[in-house]
This record gives C-alpha cells, structure tokens and sequence, in this order.
C-alpha cells in the first residue's frame, strides 16, 4: 500500500500499534486525537448525596444578626465568645448558620452597620474558618453583648458565601443535617 502525501509517492511510514491505535478516526485531520467510540469515558451520574458532602462542611455554628452579615462582608474579622473553639475545628470549614433571633438593640445595629434590619435569618448563608483562638479582655464595643470581663477571640481567616438555605440550628457547634 502506498501513501500519497506532498505530491510524492513513498511507502507509508510504519507505526508501532500504541500510535496505530491512537491514529484519526473516520477521516480526521492528522495529528488530531481522538479516542475510537469503544474508548469513550462512560458517563457516570453522582449521587446527590455525595455531591453534597463535597460542597457543605460536616459541622456548623450559629452566628445572630448583625454579625453574621458583618462577617459575611468581611467587616468584621473576630468572633467573640465565652467558651474557646475546640481544637479540631481550627483552620476548619464550618457552615455559617444565621440565628432566627433578633433582638431590637440587634436590629438597630443592622440599620446602623448593615443599613437595614431585614437581613435573612433562620438558615445557612456561607461558609467560614476560624483560626487558633486567644484568650484576652473584652473590648468595650462588644461588652453590651458578652457580659465578662474577659473573652475568646477566634480570628477569621476565610469566608465564603453560598445560597441561603433554610434549617433549624443550635447553641455551640452542630452536625449539619
């Protein structure tokens, strides 16, 4: 068999068979790869399930209005609490759940910080991580709200949003259901 190329007639190149095989189907440009319609990757459809596992972290915590938008925002970069954040947790993703209460004192802080006091609440807003806590005194902006001279900082040190989804939480860190 002879193969015509630039005009010339010459013998075909021999190929070894792992070039043989990876050769142009059905009349494609050479030097094109295409796999042969038995090598196609088979579609695999995934459970919801797992793609779900894969985008939400296991565990959350309830953050109240304003705050949560504040850390959302990125305006507020500290966390305040009485109790440290266990250790398994830091440089973790938790899933950020935004209480249902809302004080009024908390409600005119939303008007004053957020400019609006009808922010979404009752649900998960984001994601967030919080680096390794510190013990320290509680500053005066934050007094009114933790009643203790002295406090746990937990730095933030990521956050992201995602589409606000609706669910019940709870006090502390929870499994997410």
């Amino acid at each position: 068999m002879f193969w015509h190329g630039c005009g010339a007639t010459t013998k075909r190149p021999r190929m070894k068979n792992s070039l043989k095989r990876n050769a142009p189907v059905g009349g494609g440009v050479a030097g094109v790869w295409r796999p042969r319609p038995e090598e196609q990757p088979k579609e695999v459809a995934m459970p919801v399930q797992i793609i779900k596992s894969t985008c939400l972290p296991e565990y959350a915590i309830s953050v109240r209005q304003p705050w949560a938008e504040l850390l959302l925002r990125r305006q507020k970069t500290v966390e305040y609490r009485l109790w440290p954040l266990p250790e398994m947790y830091w440089n973790k993703w938790l899933c950020l759940h935004i209480s249902v209460g809302m004080t009024r004192k908390e409600k005119k802080d939303a008007v004053i910080f957020c400019g609006t006091s009808d922010l979404p609440r009752g649900g998960y807003a984001g994601k967030i991580r919080f680096g390794r806590p510190y013990l320290g005194k509680t500053p005066p902006e934050v007094q009114a709200y933790v009643q203790h001279h002295r406090c746990w900082y937990w730095p933030v040190t990521g956050i992201e949003w995602m589409a606000f989804t609706p669910a019940k939480g709870q006090l502390r860190i929870f499994k997410v259901k």
